[in-house]
Order: structure tokens, then C-alpha cells, then sequence
């Protein structure tokens, strides 16, 4: 799980981009900041030694360099256009609908650890631009309409994947969806929400790394009551079902955008999440059944059954607290 001593330097480069990025007030220096994250990150993609990650890095790179060379070209025209440009720059490093195709394809060659960087740390910096972006309200129409496709890809294109990593990657587009929603209401809810997502990913990452997963055909063949029930609550919460954690986030953004009156957004929003549970019922929950009528049920004595039972089951204790 964890990286080798050699890359260590690599994940640095990415932590004090991030810091760069979130402390500087000038647009070239946030520039900078970004494309250090890249040249730090591309390394990390050959921690899989195969040619699937050459080929996820070179397209990484392709996109992330068309992206930044819209910035550049952005400088030379009036502030209005240099925002929009902007805007869709960053939207395309962050992989959104319908700038969203490159995502699945490239997190194909990545291995677990980096797949759980490249959905997490490496969105922080376009995130935190957007929702700097985001605070002027002529921007709320287009963001919008980021907001409703994200929703829907993110939810359908998981219905067809076969690949663990693949649907993950479509989980990550639907729940930008409620990120960028949150933007909308000009607070910083959205950092919320994306610590609690963080957590509960790496948990579900964690299990599929221990378990050597690749594909949901390995789940069915995999005969363990432990994982099958560890990774039924992971994928739940991660799909935002009360009253596990990942729902709790989802509840605050629902609040905000109702009392907001973005009720045609809500409805959006809670339709991909519907079909994003499909997906994630269709599998864990049935092999959750099945096991623990098979087996007899017992708990492993390691730390990691422990933290991830306590990062997606800590909402059990916030829930009624929701009401209140």
C-alpha cells in the first residue's frame, strides 16, 4: 500500500503544489503550481510497471498540457473571456462532464495507490480555483450544467463497467457533481464534502488493494465473509446511503441548495445517486447475502478492519443528529 522511499519526493512536489496554489493571489503562480502537481504526479503512474501505464501517462500528460496551454492562451484576451477559457480549463483537468472521457482510460493503468492520488489530491488544485471562480454569479448557469451532466455520466457510465477502477473513476465524476453544486452556494462546503469522500475512497481502495481486485468478476469468485462485508459498507457509504457516513455530506449540500430554491438541481442530483446505488447494490449487497448464510461470520483481528469500520459507520452516530 505504501509508496516506495524513492517516491516520496514525487508526493512532496504534489503536497507543496497544492500549498502553492491555495496561498498565492496571482494567476501565473497558480500556473505553476498546477503544473508542478503534474510533472510530480506522472512518475507515480509507472509505479504499475506494465505498458497500460505508459500509455495512462502519456494521455494524463496530453490532457493536462492541452488544459494548461488554455490558460496560457486566455492571458492575451479581455477578463471576461479569460475567465470562461479558464473555467473550462480547469473543468477539463478535473475530468467533468462532458470533459469526462479521459478519466477512465487513463486510471485503467494506475495502481491502487495511485488511483486513490489521482482521484483525490490531484483534483484539489482545479477545485479550489473553481470555487474561487465560482463566487462570481454569472458563472452559476455554466457550472450548472457541468453539475447535471457529471450527475448523469457519472451514474449511467458505471452501470456497464466491468473494471473496479473504471467504476470508481464514474463514482468520482458523480460525486464532483454535488462538489461543484456546493461551489454554487458560494461557501466552502464543498471542502467538506470531498474530506468525506477522501476518506471513504482510500477505505474502499484499501480493501481492493488487499484483495488484489481488478474486476467485479474476481468479487463474485472471492470466498471471504470479512471482505464481502467490509466492502458492502464501504460501497454503500460511498454511494451515500443513510445512514452510513457518505450520507452526511450529501444532506448538508441537500439542505443548502433547498433553502437556495435549486430544487430542479436536487432532483438531478438524487436521481444519480439513485442509479450510482444500483451499481453498487447489484454486487456487495447479493454477496453480502450469500456469504453469511454460507459461512460462519468472524472478524479479523487487523487495524484496517477497524479504521474503515469506523470512517463509514461514524455517521450511524451523526445521523440523528441531522434531524434535530
Amino acid at each position: 500500500m505504501f509508496l516506495h522511499p524513492t517516491q516520496l519526493l514525487f508526493v512532496f512536489g504534489i503536497l507543496m503544489s497544492i500549498l502553492l496554489t491555495i496561498t498565492v493571489n496571482s494567476w501565473f503562480i497558480t500556473w505553476v503550481g498546477m503544473e508542478v502537481s503534474l510533472l510530480s504526479f506522472i512518475p507515480l503512474i509507472f509505479q504499475k510497471n506494465n505498458k497500460y501505464s505508459v500509455e495512462s501517462a502519456l494521455k494524463y500528460f496530453l490532457i493536462q498540457a492541452v488544459a494548461s496551454s488554455i490558460i496560457i492562451f486566455s492571458i492575451s484576451l479581455d477578463s471576461y473571456k479569460a475567465m470562461f477559457f479558464i473555467l473550462l480549463s480547469l473543468l477539463l483537468k478535473t475530468g467533468s462532464a462532458p470533459f469526462h472521457q479521459w478519466v477512465p482510460s487513463v486510471i485503467q493503468g494506475m495502481s491502487w495507490v495511485v488511483s486513490g492520488l489521482f482521484l483525490t489530491v490531484q483534483k484539489i488544485n482545479p477545485l479550489v480555483l473553481i470555487s474561487f471562480l465560482s463566487s462570481f454569479s454569472f458563472w452559476g448557469s455554466l457550472i450548472c450544467v457541468f453539475v447535471v451532466s457529471s450527475a448523469l455520466v457519472g451514474s449511467v457510465g458505471g452501470l456497464v463497467q466491468t473494471s473496479l477502477r473504471k467504476i470508481l473513476a464514474f463514482s468520482s465524476i458523480s460525486h464532483l457533481s454535488w462538489m461543484l453544486s456546493a461551489m454554487l452556494l458560494a461557501n466552502w462546503s464543498w471542502l467538506a464534502y470531498f474530506f468525506v469522500y477522501s476518506l471513504i475512497l482510500f477505505s474502499v481502495i484499501y480493501l481492493f488493494y488487499e484483495s488484489s481486485l481488478v474486476s467485479l468478476n474476481q468479487i463474485f469468485v472471492k470466498m471471504n465473509p470479512n471482505f464481502n462485508f467490509l466492502a458492502s459498507i464501504t460501497m454503500l457509504s460511498l454511494g451515500g446511503l443513510p445512514p452510513f457516513t457518505g450520507f452526511i455530506p450529501k444532506w448538508l449540500v441537500l439542505q443548502y441548495l433547498v433553502q437556495s430554491n435549486f430544487l430542479l438541481l436536487c432532483f438531478v442530483l438524487l436521481l444519480g445517486t439513485f442509479v450510482s446505488l444500483f451499481f453498487y447494490c447489484r454486487v456487495f449487497v447479493l454477496n453480502l447475502i450469500y456469504f453469511t448464510f454460507k459461512h460462519n461470520f468472524a472478524f479479523g483481528s487487523k487495524f484496517y478492519i477497524f479504521l474503515i469500520l469506523v470512517v463509514n459507520l461514524i455517521g450511524l452516530l451523526l445521523f440523528p443528529w441531522l434531524f434535530i
